[in-house]
């Protein structure tokens, strides 16, 4: 015979209610929900970010704190903490901000990008052009980590003439035209069909005195940039 339950507690005995359904939720169920405890952060740091940089785009500082949030509810999305070095970038380099402190936090940005993509030479590149500017604008200290960084970003990417353009012109910045021209060259090497090369190599050239070969790089950079864009028109 069955045993009685005791008064005023139906069911005893068996398990609660919320336990027997949780005993029969199926595998697939069970995966969804931690699939979606998974995602959700993603999701919402992914809102906050998408935000954050439109915000940031119009200027208002706002959109920093967003790109913030997105970075703490997701740390490992370096693509976060590069996003947000750039800005930060341009606030030192926009004359609005203190331009050390703004400095400091996009090195700081950068290196937390590098630390989750070691391997991607653009972050290097980066690092770089923003202590080179450090150094034009006071802080000789940063023209070691600037030049390293540099020669580590064209270790990965040894075939990227914008990579040597960018080497080039930050070390004009640097006050220091006559090791730009070598870069230039090479990036003119690599893709001598890009005007902007010729611009930046003349004013390398005219920086050390070397005006004839100045006026002829100017030259070609005028010619290059009036000649028509080649198109293929199918009949």
């Amino acid at each position: 015979m069955r045993a009685p339950t005791r008064p005023g507690l139906p069911g005893a005995g068996r398990p609660p209610a919320r336990a027997r359904h949780l005993w029969a939720l199926p595998a697939a169920g069970a995966a969804a929900l931690a699939a979606a405890a998974f995602t959700l952060p993603l999701l919402l740091a992914d809102a906050d970010f998408a935000r954050g940089v439109a915000e940031a785009q119009t200027g208002n500082p706002a959109g920093f704190n967003l790109i913030q949030r997105a970075r703490q509810l997701a740390p490992h999305e370096g693509h976060y903490a590069e996003v947000m070095g750039d800005g930060q970038l341009l606030e030192a380099e926009s004359g609005r901000f203190p331009v050390a402190a703004a400095l400091a936090n996009a090195i700081a940005s950068y290196d937390a990008a590098i630390a989750d993509a070691p391997l991607e030479s653009i972050l290097y590149l980066k690092r770089g052009s923003a202590a080179a500017y450090g150094v034009s604008t006071g802080q000789p200290h940063l023209a070691g980590p600037a030049e390293a960084d540099m020669a580590h970003a064209l270790q990965l990417a040894p075939f990227r003439s914008a990579y040597y353009q960018q080497w080039g012109q930050d070390r004009l910045a640097m006050g220091r035209p006559a090791d730009a021209i070598p870069l230039f060259e090479k990036a003119i090497q690599l893709g001598p069909s890009d005007a902007s090369l010729f611009a930046s190599y003349s004013q390398a050239l005219r920086a050390v005195g070397r005006m004839q070969e100045a006026d002829a790089a100017y030259a070609t950079f005028v010619r290059q940039s009036a000649a028509p864009a080649f198109s293929s028109l199918s009949s």
